[in-house]
């Protein structure tokens, strides 16, 4: 099941990031949204449908990118973004169609693995 937890304040996400860099083993996923962005709306909704039978594997956080701008500074990503921390790696992916490969979402350009 999709747990999809939201960060409210730049103290919890700089708290969230560093403890994700201090990890040696496990990624963890940031999906920096924007309630005005329709595709941030629709790999969010595709996420929960999606994602609604499985168990997670890493721990996902949501940025809203207009409550915490600071996200940009951290990260340097748009919306819609996926952004992985994996230890002191850093992946920022900004293109739907990357996302959706990556989460393992079923379009049509990235069709689901049988």
């Amino acid at each position: 099941m999709l747990k999809l937890q939201k960060l409210k304040s730049e103290n919890h996400l700089n708290k969230v990031v560093r403890q994700a860099r201090q990890q040696k083993s496990g990624a963890v996923g940031f999906l920096v949204t924007s309630p005005w962005d329709p595709q941030s709306e629709l790999i969010k909704k595709e996420l929960h449908e999606a994602w609604e039978d499985f168990e997670q594997h890493f721990d996902l956080y949501e940025i809203d990118y207009f409550e915490l701008p600071h996200a940009y500074c951290i990260f340097k990503a748009r919306t819609p973004s996926l952004v992985c921390v994996l230890g002191k790696k850093t992946v920022v992916l900004d293109n739907p169609m990357s996302i959706r490969a990556e989460m393992d979402l079923d379009t049509l350009a990235v069709p689901r693995k049988p």
